[in-house]
């Protein structure tokens, strides 16, 4: 690796499909920075509500290389979908991460059920520029999305695919200008279409990646001819890379950057519960998740230390291992035999398949605890996931303001997600306040 490139934001997991592409890495890494300071302008807007604001606690590592002691720390958490989880309990959550639902369910109410009919269009146009019905998004919201391949006749588990490939990658390699974003992508449509080819299915064309016509999107507005990221190779026949609306890159830098913003209560003491500041300060996907309160756990703790935070390089979040202990197989195969890795390597594994090395047994042969394996989510329940987060290493280097929370929440007494409630807004039937100031009852 030249110097050159080691003072430039490298691809998610070190991926090599740019290195080609005359231009590409440049773009990206200026993309990358652009995208670093839009995040760190958000938390300077936001402290400008302090009297005396100080400098933004959130930065870019790559500007101050080589020039600030810094301390690397891991965040892990587990790909299960832990919304599934308090939503509908294991059992059902299980099925549902195997599936996929509407894109357009994600602008709805969090009581939406994924079997009961669509709203009809008039309601949907309250949500102003509604993405469009017939999309389909996977609703594993954890930064790791996966596909299961099934026999055709018996229904049994084949293959399957997980990813934790930033949408924004894809379109950046397919070309063109992402959305909010003043970079220019050379991109590689062909290569695009290769990659497809030989990770998804050989018979992907390329009219398939294309949307026709645009349509608004998580993403932005997503043009006529453009990559479209919710194209059925990529959603009901496959998986390339991530599909959930929050598991965007830009959602992980915003998230981790706001993480540094500190809080307090109504009695003025520091909020220090990650589940608080996330359903209560108006970030990141809300406190039901397992990425989102470990992320912002760990920087927002690092923050109150008055020490400043950056996402290593490379920025993006990769599977870390896949933890295989229980796993029964038949025939003598070891765990080592139905693992691999398929895309990413030094910089964290972007693209991992789950499958038997031969014909003559199916997934359904795995055992994980002793259970057979008829699910994706068994699976992803031994799948960690992590991002690497870095910090300067001195305390006291900011006094960090403090917010106050702007919002409520309230939660399903009897167990389930938690919701996020304005302040104003009078909390559902049957929910009961979720987090209360320090001192005070609920």
């Amino acid at each position: 690796m030249s110097l050159d490139d080691r003072l430039r934001h490298a691809p998610p997991a070190h991926l090599d499909d740019f290195d080609a592409i005359p231009g590409q890495r440049q773009a990206w890494d200026a993309y990358v920075s652009e995208s670093l300071q839009r995040a760190r302008h958000a938390v300077a807007v936001r402290l400008g509500a302090l009297p005396g604001a100080g400098r933004p606690q959130f930065r870019d590592a790559l500007a101050d290389a080589g020039r600030v002691p810094t301390m690397a720390l891991a965040i892990a958490w587990s790909a299960f979908p832990r919304e599934l989880l308090k939503r509908f309990g294991r059992e059902r959550a299980l099925a549902e991460g195997d599936r996929t639902w509407p894109l357009c369910a994600y602008q709805l109410d969090w009581r939406f059920d994924p079997d009961a009919p669509l709203p009809d269009v008039v309601a949907r146009r309250r949500l102003g520029a509604h993405w469009p019905a017939h999309l389909r998004y996977r609703p594993t919201s954890e930064y790791c999305e996966w596909h299961v391949a099934r026999d055709p006749a018996t229904g049994r588990p084949r293959r399957v695919v997980f990813t934790c490939e930033p949408p924004e990658y894809w379109q950046a390699l397919f070309g063109g200008r992402l959305a909010g974003s003043q970079i220019v992508f050379p991109g590689d449509r062909e290569r695009v279409l290769a990659l497809y080819r030989r990770h998804v299915d050989p018979r992907v064309a390329l009219e398939d990646l294309l949307a026709r016509p645009g349509f608004a999107s998580p993403l932005g507005d997503v043009m006529t001819q453009a990559y479209n990221p919710w194209n059925r190779w990529n959603t009901t026949h496959g998986a390339m890379h991530l599909t959930a609306p929050p598991n965007a890159l830009l959602a992980d830098v915003f998230l981790a950057a706001h993480g540094t913003l500190c809080f307090e209560d109504a009695d003025g003491r520091a909020v220090t519960s990650a589940e608080a500041l996330l359903a209560g300060a108006g970030f990141g996907g809300g406190p039901n998740r397992a990425s989102d309160p470990a992320i912002v756990g760990a920087v927002n703790a690092l923050a109150r230390l008055g020490r400043a935070v950056s996402l290593a390089e490379p920025v993006g979040i990769a599977i870390e291992r896949v933890d295989t202990a229980g796993w029964d197989l038949p025939g003598g195969l070891r765990p080592a035999d139905c693992v691999r890795v398929d895309r990413g390597a030094r910089g964290g594994i972007a693209r991992l398949v789950v499958a038997m090395p031969t014909d003559e047994h199916d997934l359904g042969d795995l055992r994980i605890g002793g259970v057979p394996v008829t699910f994706g989510g068994q699976l992803a329940e031994c799948v960690v996931v992590r991002i690497h987060v870095e910090a300067t290493t001195r305390d006291g280097e900011f006094t960090p303001g403090r917010l106050r929370l702007a919002e409520a929440s309230a939660i399903d007494p009897h167990g389930g997600e938690t919701l996020h409630t304005p302040l104003l807004q009078p909390r559902p039937p049957g929910m009961a306040r979720a987090f209360a100031p320090q001192g005070e009852a609920p």
